[in-house]
């Protein structure tokens, strides 16, 4: 948002093509949602294998039954814990890119922030309860550990889709606001 308001997004263009500058703020955003949104619990993970060892990497989510695939989480808790930080991971990324998008259109920074939460939020709400759309519930994306029998194809189309809308309105607000 500052980069069209300042014009600094004109020079950013010309020395990079529209192209590059296009997949550089994907990736940039992609990867800085991701981690910032796991880095508390990399921390929490971290605290747990200096205070209890490899092994105590169980304590990661044993206060709630383990619905997907329990025997990965006796055997090896800590890639248990590390596939569980994987969907933070993508989680952080996907409403970054769904930031970036609303960003790009409305070119406003507080739309950027609040709608992908309003989103978040509102899909909880509607969908949380009802068992036939839980897929749509955005909270999902988190905690792949949430469902009896969870289905995991249907949640990594749903984020790749998130993913998709907000690429495609970050590309559509670049050329609104280059030309």
């Amino acid at each position: 948002v500052m980069e069209y308001k300042s014009g600094n997004v004109f020079i950013l263009i010309s020395k990079l093509s529209l192209r590059r500058y296009i997949i550089t703020n994907i990736l940039t955003a992609t990867i800085i949602g991701g981690i910032i949104n796991s880095m508390p619990v990399i921390l929490y993970l971290i605290r747990i294998i200096i205070k209890k060892g490899v092994n105590g990497a169980s304590a990661f989510s044993s206060a709630w039954p383990v619905y997907l695939l329990p025997e990965m989480y006796e055997e090896q808790p800590l890639a248990y814990a590390f596939m569980l930080l994987s969907a933070i991971f993508v989680c952080g990324a996907v409403f970054s890119l769904l930031s970036l998008g609303v960003a790009a259109i409305f070119n406003q920074i507080y739309l950027a922030i609040i709608l992908p939460e309003i989103y978040y939020i509102g899909s909880a709400v509607a969908f949380g309860s009802n068992i036939r759309f839980k897929c749509f519930d955005a909270t999902t994306l988190y905690v792949l550990n949430n469902n009896p029998q969870p289905d995991l194809i249907v949640s990594i189309m749903y984020a790749g889709c998130l993913s998709l809308i907000g690429i495609i309105l970050f590309v559509i607000g670049v050329y609104k606001n280059v030309e």
